[in-house]
């Protein structure tokens, strides 16, 4: 099976799992190097028990899931520039002048699409509301509350309230930090 196949992710119905797969290459791989009399042990031994055994696979497995994770991104990105944005572009055409902003923040969303602070702030900051979450990824982005208010086509009053909410709901009430760079750290701190 080729290194493509390895980690696909696969129903139990639908065949051998990650782990499976790799156990049988290693497997392969000690048969045809040192086949012995009474290793047949071996062959019985669980994926897991095989990658914990085998620093040098769990490595290589590792490295091309890396690779691998990389490719998607280019692969999601390519795809957008070449079949997305273009749908985009001629939206941008045929809409009013005073929806064209709604067009530059899908825009901007999808060119953050692999961006992880979404996921970061769903998972630590469970309480966040799915407008908080939107609305942080506008600020991070240095959206004024007035610019964000346009976007939503909602009052500027009601975004101030949700950033106090946010400041809160992050931690940062009667602190100095600023909500901008606190998201942005975030955004950083995850990407790396």
């Amino acid at each position: 099976m080729s290194k493509k196949n390895i980690l696909q992710f696969r129903r139990p119905e639908e065949g051998p799992s990650i782990t499976e797969d790799l156990t049988n290459r290693r497997l392969f791989r000690l048969e045809k190097t040192q086949e012995k009399p009474g290793d047949s042990d071996q062959k019985s031994m669980t994926g897991s028990t095989l990658l914990n055994s085998d620093p040098k696979l769990l490595e290589e497995l590792i490295r091309w899931r890396a690779a691998e994770n990389r490719r998607v991104e280019k692969q999601i990105q390519l795809n957008l520039k070449h079949m997305v944005y273009p749908i985009i572009d001629t939206l941008r055409e045929h809409i009013s002048p005073s929806k064209r902003n709604l067009i530059y923040l899908l825009e901007s969303c999808l060119r953050d699409i692999l961006s992880p602070m979404i996921l970061v702030l769903e998972s630590k900051f469970h309480t966040l509301s799915p407008t908080e979450v939107e609305i942080c990824s506008m600020i991070s982005k240095g959206y004024s509350t007035k610019h964000i208010a346009s976007l939503k086509n909602i009052s500027g009053l009601t975004i101030n309230d949700h950033r106090k909410s946010i400041r809160k709901k992050l931690g940062l009430t009667n602190t100095k930090k600023n909500l901008v760079s606190y998201l942005k750290s975030i955004e950083r701190a995850h990407s790396e």
